[in-house]
């Protein structure tokens, strides 16, 4: 029979580093909103990478507002090709048929981003503090699982 040790305590010691966001380089330098001969709602432009390497998987996110302030639609699309050189420009249509949804639309605000560069952190402070918090819990359940389920039968069986 093996003799089993009890642990008493333990200490953890978790070593990182946050990493930098992406850069914000890939722009758009130029927009308009309009609509077409069917009134559908259309926003073009164009798109620049201003970076040191080549953007793949170029997106452009487009949010419309309305009077009030309030989103009214968001769509995102990729301009053809979607992938820009260095100083390379694209073209991009952002449609927005649905008229009902655009009928009051005011506003627009574009964000532009690729797999090397985005337009917000991918890991944010939240999200990394969750991470944490998610690993500690299960490295204290299964470091103490043998006495929580002892601790949980001798409460369920009382006498």
């Amino acid at each position: 029979m093996m003799k089993q040790k009890k642990t008493k305590s333990y200490s953890l010691k978790l070593d990182y580093k946050v990493s930098p966001p992406k850069n914000q380089v890939i722009d758009i330098i130029e927009s308009e909103l309009s609509r077409d001969n069917y009134n559908n709602l259309m926003i073009t432009g164009t798109v620049t990478n201003k970076g040191d390497i080549t953007a793949n998987t170029v997106a452009v996110i487009a949010t419309l507002y309305d009077k009030e302030g309030n989103v009214a639609a968001v769509s995102r699309v990729h301009p053809e090709p979607d992938y820009l050189r260095v100083d390379d420009s694209a073209f991009f249509v952002v449609a927005i048929p649905d008229k009902i949804q655009t009928s009051e639309i005011n506003d627009y605000t574009l964000i532009a981003e690729s797999e090397e560069y985005a337009a917000v952190p991918e890991f944010p402070v939240g999200t990394l503090v969750l991470l944490v918090g998610a690993l500690s819990v299960y490295i204290g359940i299964t470091k103490y699982s043998g006495r929580i389920i002892t601790n949980l039968i001798s409460a369920t069986n009382l006498k």
